[in-house]
């Protein structure tokens, strides 16, 4: 199989379950020769074990606008996350 290169989203950055299987994941796909590159929703301390796996990381912060309980301003943080998405990535400058 050709090598690739493989985005993994992970939300949280810390040592809980997500994290660690995609961790997981992403040192699987680095022995089979692919290129892994992890979007974190915040600086944790998972961030450094991706990058001692030969994962580029990537920090995109974002509000945690789905624990909301008000309506309005669930749907306000809503439509600034859908903003953001249509910006382009600081990354690719």
């Amino acid at each position: 199989m050709a090598s690739r290169t493989v985005l993994l989203v992970q939300h949280a950055s810390d040592f809980s379950g997500s994290p660690l299987i995609g961790l997981a994941v992403a040192r699987c796909l680095k022995r089979h020769g692919h290129e892994v590159v992890v979007a974190l929703g915040s600086e944790g301390p998972v961030l450094q074990r991706y990058v001692d796996a030969g994962c580029k990381v990537e920090v995109l912060p974002h509000k945690n606008w789905l624990r909301r309980a008000e309506l309005l301003r669930f749907l306000k943080d809503g439509v600034t996350e859908a903003a953001r998405a249509c910006l382009p990535c600081p990354a690719a400058s």
